[in-house]
């Protein structure tokens, strides 16, 4: 862009401005009695490693009594090359302004970037959302998957994977370590575990948590082989412990408002059978 430009040119200027200075130095202090400045390896030192130098060497040569010129014209010189490092110190300075400038541009792209995602983000979860219960209105839709799939979206944002979305969302709502680093099921997965174990489901603790660690795969299995006997409705759940890790994160969901509650989610059993009903993130019997 014309600042990386104006950067480049910059820069250009300075180490221009320095190699002229050294030529001038190199060409003409001999007559001032003045050694050449090499640093070692014969690179040119720094503007203004280079004035220091410079200076010391004024000052060496009149200490000594070496034939110097005119003590005006050697003031002369000071000033001139005082002038010149202030100047190549004040493209510094505009260089490090631009570059500040630079950052700041890309920082504040980059979150109207982001920003402009998670907007993107909401409205096809929206999208996604109103034609599911529209369809549970009008027909029976059996799918372990679309719904956790809106609500883990709406829950870890566009910028990570189903599957680490809801491993995440797992470790922080449905599993909890203690301090010997085992994992245990959570207060809102045993409170609902027993809840629908009144509707004839397992509900073991140690085979649930194993399971919600392979959700992602879980919920993407096709659900062909089971059929509910119902007009219309939106309807998740299998043999155990799939339906019962389904509930738990289906419930937690729905009480963060990741999810809908505007249609009942009803959970069945390995044979299809309609058993309860997650409803504002509470285990209910299905309403008639």
């Amino acid at each position: 862009g014309n600042s990386d430009t104006v950067v480049a040119m910059i820069v250009g200027a300075r180490w221009l401005l320095g190699l002229l200075l050294w030529v001038f130095w190199a060409e003409e202090g001999s007559s001032y009695g003045l050694r050449p400045l090499r640093l070692r390896g014969g690179s040119v030192a720094s503007l203004p490693h280079m004035y220091e130098l410079r200076k010391q060497s004024f000052k060496t040569a009149a200490e000594s009594g070496q034939k110097t010129s005119d003590p005006k014209q050697i003031k002369l010189l000071c000033s001139l090359f005082d002038a010149e490092v202030e100047y190549a110190a004040r493209l510094e300075a505009d260089m490090k302004e631009l570059k500040s400038d630079k950052e700041k541009q890309i920082r504040f792209m980059k979150q109207q970037s982001k920003a402009l995602i998670r907007s993107l983000n909401q409205q096809l979860a929206d999208a996604k959302e109103a034609k599911l219960i529209q369809d549970s209105l009008q027909r029976t839709v059996l799918n372990n998957r679309a719904m956790i799939e809106i609500g883990i979206a709406r829950y870890a944002g566009a910028n990570i994977t189903l599957t680490a979305g809801i491993q995440k969302f797992v470790k922080q709502y449905l599993s909890e370590e203690d301090r010997s680093g085992k994992r245990s099921l959570s207060r809102h997965c045993i409170e609902v575990c027993n809840a629908v174990q009144q509707y004839g489901f397992a509900c073991l603790y140690q085979s649930m948590l194993k399971e919600m660690a392979d959700l992602p795969h879980e919920i993407s299995k096709p659900l062909h082989h089971m059929s509910v006997a119902s007009a219309s409705g939106y309807y998740v759940g299998g043999s155990s412990p799939l339906a019962e890790s389904l509930a738990c994160v289906l419930t937690k969901l729905q009480s963060l408002g990741h999810i809908t509650n505007e249609v009942p989610i009803h959970l069945v059993d390995a044979s299809g059978k309609a058993k309860c009903s997650l409803v504002e993130g509470k285990v209910l019997p299905i309403a008639n």
